[in-house]
């Protein structure tokens, strides 16, 4: 079976810091169990740091409270056995002995940890794994090349960090590259005169109504792009997004999500061509 570009792309990694946190945004994204996840194997420049986790986190949103644990590797594939099992210093040692600790003071407490690394591990260390696991009363995943570059292939926001991480352009809309066009647009189609949006003006409150639909007409020269260019703004500072819609998308288009789609991809050409549609779900 021939790799992907992405397996390519994540079996060249030899920066640990880097694989790290690119597994940390993947896993953050996948599993519900590490969306608050501590990274604490890598410091503000990027560089690990000694650390006996990668990332570690108690979820008490959930009863009994579980405490999760991250170990990253780009260790080579037949060394792989000794960095996960080899005591007193494996990865998945280590996390038992933080669990065991754990649950002295918090004996419901379950434990769960995840192995993420950019080899593919062969069938036997998986079963090893799983027993040494269980063995701890841990529950474990293992997130290999494979597995990571399924998720940063097909999943939407997987695309962006694939962008972001791999170079590799993303095809499907995520709510993270919708708000980066959202920015892109507004700066687009900015006004020329940029000492104009520093003034504020009664239309500005007008348009901070919640109403779904607004029609803006008034005479040339008034304030309205400015007020509207200021709106977007707002908007997406908040946590939205917003586009700027020219004649020329209106015009070609039956229905909005096709003019969502011609913006979308003026901006972003490499987008499929249900990319209106899709950001109309969000």
């Amino acid at each position: 079976m021939q790799i992907t570009q992405t397996e390519q792309k994540l079996a060249a990694i030899t920066d640990e810091g880097y694989f790290e946190k690119l597994a940390t945004a993947v896993l953050r994204e996948a599993d519900p169990d590490c969306a608050a996840i501590i990274h604490t194997g890598v410091n503000a420049a990027g560089k690990t740091v000694a650390s006996p986790v990668d990332g570690i986190v108690i979820r008490t949103d959930i009863s009994p409270p579980r405490l999760v644990s991250l170990q990253h590797t780009t260790t080579a594939k037949k060394d792989l056995r000794g960095k996960w099992l080899a005591a007193p210093d494996g990865d998945v040692v280590k996390s038992a002995r933080i669990y065991a600790e754990a649950r002295k003071r918090t004996p419901e407490m379950t434990g769960k940890v995840v192995l993420a690394t950019n080899q593919d591990p062969d069938s036997d260390l998986v079963v090893d794994v799983g027993t040494k696991c269980a063995a701890a009363d841990m529950d474990n995943q293992i997130w290999g090349r494979g597995r990571l570059a399924q998720f940063l292939d097909l999943n939407a926001t997987g695309q962006y960090i694939r962008r972001k991480y791999l170079g590799i352009t993303a095809e499907l809309v995520s709510k993270p590259l919708l708000q980066e066009l959202s920015l892109k647009s507004i700066e687009a189609h900015a006004p020329k005169d940029h000492n104009a949006l520093r003034v504020q003006r009664e239309l500005d409150g007008d348009l901070n109504s919640r109403r779904r639909l607004t029609f803006l007409v008034g005479r040339s020269g008034n304030g309205k792009s400015v007020a509207c260019h200021k709106k977007l703004q707002q908007h997406v500072k908040a946590g939205g997004f917003a586009l700027v819609l020219t004649d020329e998308h209106i015009a070609k288009a039956t229905i909005l999500a096709d003019a969502l789609g011609a913006a979308l991809r003026d901006l972003h050409p490499e987008l499929v061509s249900s990319a209106g549609r899709d950001a109309l779900n969000f």
